[in-house]
């Protein structure tokens, strides 16, 4: 159970970290949005393949060099197409970051919570959301110079009510 928490906890960091990522690309909502699930998709379709029997574990070598390209041809794609108005000023890194950030946390979690009883579910449902919470709070903390009481309390407060339902 210890690992399906800190596996919750690296998910809920990423869910946390992936709109900070977005919001400092400048990128459009609907650009980011159809290159997400682009980038999604094609990244989970060799666990898919995988999960399915499709792939055989001789041939996982093939299916990760696979979607490598497949991710090659996004990146052609898009570097052709960054002189539209849409990806004017467009911080990549920054995109790379929420893409990845995005992809992963979805694998993280999917692969966990199918894993689980109901009950231990419902637990790590909290624990994660708790934890991506966090995220944009500790970064309003540092953006603001430090924890007033206010915050504080939040923090100690999400804590306890973490552990209440522990």
């Amino acid at each position: 159970m210890i690992r399906k928490i800190l596996l919750m906890v690296i998910s809920g960091i990423l869910f946390g970290s992936w709109p900070l990522l977005f919001q400092r690309s400048g990128m459009k909502s609907n650009a980011f949005t159809a290159l997400a699930v682009i980038i999604t998709f094609f990244c989970t379709i060799p666990f898919c393949f995988r999960e399915a029997g499709i792939s055989k574990p001789e041939s996982w070598n093939t299916t990760i060099l696979a979607m490598g390209g497949m991710l090659i041809v996004i990146g052609i794609i898009l570097f052709f197409f960054k002189d539209f108005e849409t990806f004017a000023g467009v911080d990549w890194y920054s995109v790379y970051g929420a893409l990845a950030t995005g992809t992963i946390s979805i694998l993280i979690f999917n692969n966990t919570i199918l894993t689980v009883t109901k009950e231990e579910a419902r637990y790590l449902l909290i624990v994660m959301i708790m934890v991506q919470i966090s995220v944009p709070a500790m970064l309003s903390i540092f953006q603001d110079g430090g924890i007033n009481i206010k915050k504080g309390f939040g923090f100690v407060f999400a804590v306890l009510a973490v552990l209440s339902f522990a």
